[in-house]
């Protein structure tokens, strides 16, 4: 099973992890659980959170619940945050997930909305007032914001679409054998950070199969691909040569040494053509996800 390839029973198990966690941290402030449970919720739109944005947050939403200031130092100690860096907190994916359902049914789409458009204008107020600020997190923070609003969220997939082809371009100018310890790094930030937006990234389904199997060829767990090719906004992303395993040449059964080539188009549809090594031309059919991966499969086998 890969990383983003869960049956039903492990998702299950993940959500009730997930609500377990937040409800013992709510029951664990008594009357005022409630107000706590909110302010978590609120917490989970960002991707990443420091004191000051949770502060941000609390006066900007929720100042009218009371909850004294305590409140922000106990969840971000809590089992629902962890420490990334220096003041700077992460949520489990799951969890995350939890609370986001929790605050759409609770607060409805309207108003995460514009706790989305509130971020977008904090983040880029942070971004001219501090210059000491890392570029890299202000970018996520705005590409979290922007996935909730139709009006930008196909920017946001451009954006992360020109951020993956910019590491591709980078390995493209290397040697196939040289290091690439720094941008294995950033394609794993990158598709890490897809796979947590991909819950507003359904339209983009392209990048979000494409920072999958990136996902997958970082673990060393996807084999047989030759090429895969993706277009997102006008973006076009490729597996560079330094990401691709490198299998002995498959065989038919004729001893005709073939290649495989996986494209997908931004509806979600793969292409899966077959030529002999050498040959210009050969079999090429469409298929939707499941059918591609089977017969991949079988072709490898």
């Amino acid at each position: 099973m890969t990383d983003d390839t869960f049956d039903a029973g492990t998702f299950a198990i993940n959500a009730d992890l997930a609500r377990a966690s937040v409800d013992w941290f709510v029951d664990s402030h008594g009357a005022q659980g409630d107000a706590y449970r909110l302010l978590a919720c609120y917490a989970a739109m960002p991707l990443v959170l420091t004191p000051e944005l949770l502060n941000y947050l609390h006066n900007r939403f929720l100042a009218h619940l009371g909850l004294p200031w305590v409140a922000e130092v106990d969840l971000l100690l809590s089992d629902l945050l962890r420490p990334v860096d220096a003041e700077l907190y992460a949520m489990p994916p799951a969890t995350r997930a939890y609370l986001l359902d929790e605050l759409r049914r609770r607060a409805g789409e309207v108003e995460m909305q514009r706790v989305a458009r509130v971020l977008i204008h904090y983040t880029r107020h942070l971004a001219r007032t501090n210059p000491y600020l890392d570029d890299e997190e202000l970018r996520t923070q705005q590409w979290a914001a922007m996935v909730y609003l139709d009006e930008t969220r196909a920017t946001a997939a451009r954006e992360v679409a020109e951020a993956f082809a910019a590491v591709t371009t980078q390995l493209a100018a290397q040697p196939v054998t040289a290091p690439l310890d720094v941008q294995r790094a950033e394609f794993a930030r990158l598709a890490h950070i897809t796979r947590l937006l991909a819950p507003q990234l359904r339209e983009h389904r392209a990048l979000v199969e494409y920072a999958a199997l990136v996902r997958r060829l970082l673990a060393g767990a996807e084999h047989g691909v030759s090429d895969f090719t993706a277009q997102v906004e006008g973006v076009t992303l490729r597996v560079p040569e330094q990401l691709r395993p490198q299998p002995a040449p498959t065989t038919s059964g004729s001893g005709v040494d073939v290649t495989i080539q996986i494209s997908l188009a931004p509806d979600g549809i793969y292409t899966v053509a077959i030529r002999a090594m050498g040959e210009q031309s050969g079999f090429s059919r469409s298929f939707d996800a499941t059918a591609a991966a089977r017969l991949a499969t079988c072709l490898r086998g």
